[in-house]
């Protein structure tokens, strides 16, 4: 049974959950987050955003920044796929507040696709993981390179030199994300 041996010794714990974990939290709403802000000064970014109304209140509470995100479709399989908010989401709030997106990135025109949209960054967490379980830190640093040189390659043929350079001009989206 796996038992994160090659974490020092404190943080250890089981995979079948022994130890201290966050408990489920199913009455956790937006006046959670307004405590949470006033208790905390430094930078606040709310992961899980996928509705307008959800990113203005993150932007009337002083958040920091937002993530559009379905947490990969894990929790809910049937949730919205974050490109598809992302556009109304962007210019809705995106000139008060730092919008992220993340869900589903697997390559590097992932990423271009979420940049033209209109995200500052992406998030990207199971390639990283992917990349760590096989190799450690420089599978991780492999795997970035990996979704660089695809980056780069989809710009390329997109006929973008720049990172600043991509926009929605680049994708064919359905009406309703334009």
């Amino acid at each position: 049974m796996p038992a994160f041996a090659n974490y020092p010794a404190p943080y250890r714990s089981s995979i079948l959950g022994e130890g201290k974990a966050l408990s489920y939290a199913p009455n956790l709403g937006w006046e959670h987050m307004h405590r949470l802000r006033d208790l905390w000064k430094g930078n606040l970014v709310l992961k899980g955003i996928l509705r307008v109304e959800d990113a203005i209140l993150a932007t009337r509470l002083g958040a920091d920044g937002i993530v559009v995100s379905n947490h990969g479709g894990r929790n809910l399989d049937s949730a919205v796929a974050p490109i598809e908010v992302l556009a109304e989401i962007v210019d809705t709030v995106g000139q008060q507040i730092t919008v992220f997106a993340d869900s589903g990135v697997q390559r590097g025109s992932d990423i271009l696709k979420l940049l033209a949209v209109g995200a500052k960054a992406i998030m990207l967490g199971r390639s990283l993981l992917y990349g760590t379980a096989v190799g450690g830190m420089s599978g991780a640093s492999r795997m970035i390179g990996i979704l660089r040189r695809e980056l780069d390659t989809a710009m390329a043929q997109s006929g973008c030199k720049d990172i600043r350079e991509l926009d929605r001009t680049l994708l064919q989206l359905p009406d309703r994300i334009r």
